[in-house]
């Protein structure tokens, strides 16, 4: 489950080896505070990425108006931006309602209440590498 959590992490400017010492880190001192367990693993997780993101973590990231947001603080034309993701919940039909393009890449570890029809005119593939065909 680590490893996963550091794949999917991808720290912008700290190595593996850095974020997997930031989560020890913050293991240590919660195992201390909520003991040992699931429910103290998980807090340690969201704790770390709050740590790393220098941001608290919050149900509002990839809501509608996050994407309307960034089109509008970025300067983007919704018709030429893509957003890329796995989540049909929140990255597909939420970016599709503020007039983006988007390619759905399945992956059997999406969290089931990211779940939801994926609309027929999304662009489909099976792994990252085959963006290079369509872009």
């Amino acid at each position: 489950m680590v490893e996963s959590y550091l794949d999917r992490l991808a720290h912008p400017t700290l190595d593996r080896v850095a974020v997997r010492g930031v989560l020890d880190d913050v293991e240590r001192a919660n195992v201390g505070v909520h003991g040992y367990g699931s429910a103290s693993f998980l807090r340690s997780l969201r704790d770390a990425l709050e740590k790393l993101s220098e941001r608290p973590a919050t149900a509002a990231e990839k809501r509608l108006p996050t994407y309307r947001t960034l089109i509008a603080e970025q300067g983007l034309t919704p018709a030429a931006t893509w957003m890329i993701g796995n989540s049909p919940a929140s990255d597909i039909v939420s970016a599709q309602a503020d007039g983006l393009g988007a390619v759905f890449i399945p992956n059997s570890h999406t969290w089931v209440l990211e779940h939801d029809e994926v609309p027929e005119d999304v662009l489909t593939l099976r792994r990252f590498t085959e963006l290079v065909v369509h872009f």
